[in-house]
């Protein structure tokens, strides 16, 4: 396990992309614009995609230069230093990494207490690693990312989740929540919904801006509460999501050497919009570490391929797999907000968009709340 300390994050040059065909999308949506651009639903695919929406995991091994995404570009994200591609290869083959936890929870922080309670739709949910990391250069930056298993029987969609840590005597030293990305879903909204597989998982990434660092060592007990609507009961794997062939993790191909991304090739299985590739890096001890994104905002025809790559890249040493939730909206992009109607825009999506919208939400102040660390800490080195 990793030592109790103060984790510094790989924060990366943020390098700003043109917000293309953006605006449309994120007003029809209601949903703000942080440094990763506008948000989507989720599917998983890691490593080698198989069926759509299948949780894999790809390993790390020989690297090759990554194709640029074709899609409109989001909003700023990080980027890294320049340097040469890294050498041609293979793509890393992908394996089925649900279920490798061993029993309890992988944590970063040796011999806490993990004490998780289900509301809901959500029994049958575990926490089956914790990854608590600070940073305290610029401003006081606290993330947590923890991956849940489902070993229930259903699919269990829009999983939130609340930890609290606590000290030996009880006193609280973090609070955290937010919303577990995974793999697309159709329930009775046009918007693909996140859900968590029976023996899949998904993967929280939630952090905070306290006003002083936290005694990461004081920490013995984390309170995990994971609650999940029943209304989403009878949803399934969304036909309409796309195929993905190849993904691996590469060499930038933009930013160079030392900082990797996550590419592939998706192939529109129907006409959707608005599509995300949302990676989450695993380290070798089995820990989520960062989120990268890739987007392909505008229509995505049935049939078409887009060559995809995450927007920035993860610099240190390579990520030993990954995980990939993709999202999307069904149907064609709509019209720009000049000529469309914001309520009927809404209304279109469903009576279910509601939760799907809050998930987005939360995950756009998580970009924000990152932005604003990285901003700090790169004023410092100036």
């Amino acid at each position: 396990m990793k030592p109790i300390a103060d984790q510094p994050r790989h924060f990366l040059l943020r390098r700003l992309f043109p917000v293309v065909g953006l605006v449309a999308a994120t007003s029809a949506l209601g949903a703000c614009s942080s440094g990763e651009g506008n948000n989507g639903p989720a599917t998983t695919t890691t490593g080698n995609a198989g069926a759509a929406g299948d949780t894999t995991t790809g390993t790390s091994g020989t690297t090759e230069t990554g194709s640029g995404g074709n899609g409109a570009g989001g909003s700023g994200e990080t980027g890294g230093a320049s340097g040469a591609a890294g050498t041609s290869g293979a793509p890393d083959g992908g394996t089925d990494a649900d279920g490798n936890h061993p029993m309890g929870t992988l944590s970063n922080l040796p011999g806490v207490d993990f004490q998780v309670s289900t509301m809901g739709a959500a029994a049958g949910l575990t926490v089956a690693s914790s990854n608590l990391l600070q940073d305290t250069g610029g401003l006081v930056y606290v993330e947590w990312f923890a991956e849940v298993k489902n070993s229930g029987t259903q699919p269990v969609c829009l999983a939130h989740v609340k930890v609290t840590f606590e000290s030996a005597t009880g006193a609280v030293v973090e609070t955290l929540d937010g919303y577990a990305a995974a793999d697309p879903y159709k329930s009775a909204s046009t918007l693909s919904t996140a859900c968590i597989g029976p023996g899949k998982t998904g993967v929280v990434w939630t952090n905070d801006l306290p006003s002083t660092a936290i005694a990461l060592d004081s920490i013995k007990t984390a309170k995990i509460t994971i609650d999940a609507s029943s209304v989403f009961d009878g949803a399934v794997p969304h036909p309409m999501a796309p195929t993905i062939a190849g993904a691996a993790i590469t060499q930038h191909s933009k930013l160079g050497a030392g900082s990797w991304a996550v590419s592939g090739q998706a192939t529109a299985t129907d006409t959707i919009y608005n599509v995300k590739e949302d990676v989450y890096f695993i380290d070798a001890a089995g820990f989520a570490i960062d989120n990268l994104g890739a987007f392909h905002l505008e229509t995505f025809l049935k049939g078409e391929q887009w060559s995809f790559e995450t927007i920035s890249g993860y610099r240190g040493t390579k990520p030993a797999s990954f995980r990939m939730f993709t999202s999307f909206i069904e149907g064609a992009h709509p019209p720009q907000l000049s000529d469309f109607d914001l309520s009927a825009a809404r209304a279109s999506f469903g009576s279910l968009a509601g939760g799907e919208f809050a998930r987005w939400r939360a995950l756009d102040e998580v970009r924000a709340r990152r932005d604003r660390a990285e901003q700090a800490r790169a004023s410092l080195q100036r």
